[in-house]
């Protein structure tokens, strides 16, 4: 299998997240023509899909805030507020395991 590794490095580049290359290079691919080179195609697919793109360490040294402007970041820990209210079902599993650490 040939692996096509200046299409990964121009994806890296553009900001793309290292977990999903291959399917941002094949979009890409799909909007190269003559007049269209890789790069500007991959830039165009980032620009469209932001999903692609990555969140920390990419190429290109973006930062979490750089990579989605005005989206907070979440790590899922609770600080500072009360945690949700638990649910039933959450409640019964903690009385029937009463020595487990969430």
């Amino acid at each position: 299998m040939e692996e096509n590794y200046k299409e990964k490095y121009e994806a890296l580049l553009a900001g793309v997240n290292p977990e999903m290359l291959d399917d941002a290079i094949t979009l890409a691919n799909s909007r190269v023509t003559e007049e269209v080179p890789f790069a500007d195609a991959i830039g165009s697919v980032v620009e469209r899909y932001p999903q692609f793109k990555g969140i920390k360490g990419s190429v290109s040294g973006e930062t979490a805030s750089e990579a989605a402007p005005g989206t907070a970041i979440t790590t899922g820990a609770y600080t500072g507020a009360t945690p949700p209210a638990l649910s039933g079902v959450e409640a019964e599993f903690l009385a029937r395991n009463p020595g487990i650490k969430l």
